[in-house]
């Protein structure tokens, strides 16, 4: 059984899409992207303890903050039958790949910032009605510089996608800043997340400037 669905920014008259009862209507939700201030001059948006002073927030976004935020929407009535069913985790910023497997790691500046983990993020989620996304990029790096899964012979996407579908993510980001946009990337971004076994929404980043294929 099939278990991605892709999402389109432009959409074409005819679609074909995959039947797996994922993102039949557009996902809504919460992108920690749309909340990103400057902390130099003014600051509409970051409180203390979570500002990050002369720095972008989209690199040293955090567990409290994100927290902070998703219980906001919990608060507002936003999440769960609210609408706002995903909250995308955008430039998680993981720690370096292990030096010996590859694979991500919760180390480091990251653990700083995350000292629970995203899995146990993802299930303060759940307890609150909203479903963990996660971010990640076709390149080496992401838009913000952090690690990202890669594509080709070289990458760790299938890697990558077993450990998202570990932590219990729900919807993966893909953009498009650090490699090839094509369609040989997307499909084995698809396939990983579909071999991993657990529904995820495969949503796609391309800034608008390429084709998105299924």
């Amino acid at each position: 059984m099939l278990r991605t669905a892709m999402l389109h920014a432009w959409l074409p008259a005819t679609l074909l899409a995959w039947d797996n009862g994922l993102a039949l209507t557009p996902p809504r939700g919460f992108a920690t992207w749309n909340i990103w201030p400057f902390t130099s001059g003014v600051n509409r948006t970051c409180f203390p303890p979570t500002c990050v002073p002369e720095r972008w927030i989209m690199s040293s976004v955090n567990e409290s903050q994100c927290q902070h935020w998703a219980q906001a929407l919990v608060d507002a009535g936003l999440a769960g039958e609210g609408g706002f069913e995903y909250f995308v985790v955008q430039e998680p910023c993981f720690g370096p790949r292990d030096s010996l497997t590859g694979e991500l790691t919760e180390t480091g500046e990251y653990r700083e910032r995350w000292p629970h983990g995203m899995a146990e993020f993802g299930r303060f989620l759940k307890e609150r009605g909203m479903k963990l996304g996660i971010y990640t990029d076709i390149g080496d790096k992401t838009c913000g510089g952090c690690v990202g899964s890669g594509s080709g012979a070289t990458g760790h996407v299938a890697q990558d996608m077993k450990t998202f579908a570990a932590w219990g993510a729900d919807f993966i980001e893909v953009d498009a800043c650090g490699g090839p946009v094509g369609e040989e990337a997307w499909r084995e971004y698809r396939d990983a997340i579909n071999a991993t076994g657990r529904p995820m929404v495969h949503s796609v980043c391309a800034e608008g400037m390429a084709n998105v294929w299924t």
